[in-house]
């Protein structure tokens, strides 16, 4: 949701693909990243991941909406 607010505050976004697992087995739910490189044009690169951020502009844009809540 930061990066909506604030696109320059994630410094690695990769875009990969992705499924969620739902064959009931032990990573039931889990989503699963292929992070192997593929160049193929067929590959189905459906997800944008990110990897790193930048804490200093995170936690400053956090301070900044938790700062503008107001009381009820």
């Amino acid at each position: 949701v930061a990066s909506v607010i604030m696109p320059d505050v994630i410094t690695d976004m990769r875009r990969q693909q992705c499924d969620i697992d739902v064959n009931g087995g032990l990573a039931d739910g889990q989503l699963v990243v292929d992070n192997r490189l593929r160049h193929e044009k067929n590959s189905r690169i459906n997800t944008r991941i990110a990897y790193k951020a930048d804490k200093e502009k995170f936690f400053e844009l956090l301070c900044r909406r938790l700062g503008s809540l107001t009381d009820f």
